[in-house]
C-alpha cells in the first residue's frame, strides 16, 4: 500500500519553449507559497526517423543519443532560469527528472503516479483551500487550481466532481 504521507510536489513538464518557462515561473511563485518542491520534467519524444537519436546541426549534421541532448537541455534551461531568477529558492531546490515516450502519456502517468504515493484527497483538499484563499485576488491562479481539481477528479473516474470542478472554472 502506498505511504499517504510523503509530501506532495508541483509537477511541472517543460519543453524549454518561451511559454514553459513561463508556466515554470507561475509555479516556482506557487510552491514558494505552499512550501512545496518542484519537479520540473521533460519528456524526449522519440522520433520516427532515427529512433533514439537526435541531428544536431553544425557545419556538419551528426547523430547525438536522444537522453544526452536533452539532459544538456534541460540542465541549460534549468540553469539560465537560476541565473535569471537567483532569489528563487523553488527553483534553486528543484528537482529535474527526465522520461522517454509521447509527451501527454508520460506527463499523465508521473502525474498519477505522484498522487498515488502522496494520495489524491488531502491534494485536492489543498487545491480548494488555493481557490478560497486565492478567488478575488489572484483569481487565475484559483481557476487553475479548480482545473487541477477537474483533472484529478476526471482521472480517478469521479464524473460529477470532476463535471462540478470545471463548471466552476
Amino acid at each position: 500500500m502506498p505511504s499517504k504521507t510523503k509530501k506532495q510536489s508541483i509537477l511541472v513538464p517543460v519543453d524549454f519553449s518561451p511559454h514553459s518557462e513561463a508556466a515554470l515561473l507561475c509555479a516556482a511563485e506557487l510552491a514558494e507559497v505552499l512550501e512545496l518542491p518542484l519537479m520540473i520534467l521533460h519528456v524526449v519524444h522519440d522520433l520516427g526517423q532515427a529512433p533514439g537519436y537526435y541531428a544536431i546541426k553544425g557545419r556538419k549534421i551528426h547523430l547525438a543519443r536522444m537522453e544526452d541532448v536533452a539532459a544538456n537541455m534541460l540542465d541549460e534551461f534549468m540553469r539560465k532560469l537560476r541565473q535569471k531568477f537567483p532569489r528563487g529558492q523553488s527553483l534553486k531546490d528543484a528537482q529535474t527528472m527526465l522520461v522517454i515516450g509521447l509527451p501527454v502519456n508520460r506527463i499523465l502517468e508521473t502525474a498519477v503516479a505522484a498522487l498515488e504515493t502522496t494520495g489524491g484527497d488531502p491534494a485536492v483538499r489543498q487545491l480548494q483551500a488555493i481557490v478560497e484563499e486565492n478567488r478575488q485576488a489572484r483569481p487565475i491562479l484559483a481557476m487553475g487550481a479548480l482545473n487541477r481539481i477537474g483533472d484529478m477528479r476526471f482521472a480517478a473516474d469521479e464524473w460529477s466532481q470532476a463535471k462540478e470542478a470545471y463548471r466552476l472554472v
